[in-house]
């Protein structure tokens, strides 16, 4: 059973977190914008790849652009999968907080009416 001052203490805690949303926001909109850039990164790196490779489309075994391309390839691929995940935590922030400012302080209403009931 939970003490009245923890109670309180959370409401403050939930509160406080719900007044404090444009921090979230900002969070999320930084996220998008670097998924964008991280895209366009990437997108870069394939074109880099691409125009070694046209230029040197059969080099010799230890050749440096043949080295070259291969790490702007794996580099590209990283590139592309870390701007998935930071697009991915955007939209799901995104909706976590749309989904909170509909209803405010839906978690602490419930947890109290959990809090009340016998056991």
């Amino acid at each position: 059973m939970k003490k009245p001052i923890q109670g309180l203490a959370e409401a403050i805690f939930e509160t406080f977190l719900f007044n404090s949303r444009i921090i979230v926001i900002i969070a999320v909109v930084g996220s998008l914008v670097s998924s964008v850039l991280m895209f366009l990164h990437g997108a870069l790196q394939i074109y880099q790849a691409t125009t070694l490779f046209v230029q040197h489309p059969m080099p010799q075994h230890d050749a440096p652009a043949h080295a070259d391309l291969s790490v702007l390839l794996i580099s590209s691929v990283d590139t592309f999968l870390f701007a998935t995940v930071l697009l991915r935590h955007g939209q799901l922030r995104a909706v976590h907080q749309q989904d909170r400012s509909c209803e405010p302080h839906a978690g602490v209403a419930t947890e109290l009416a959990f809090d009340s009931q016998p056991r």
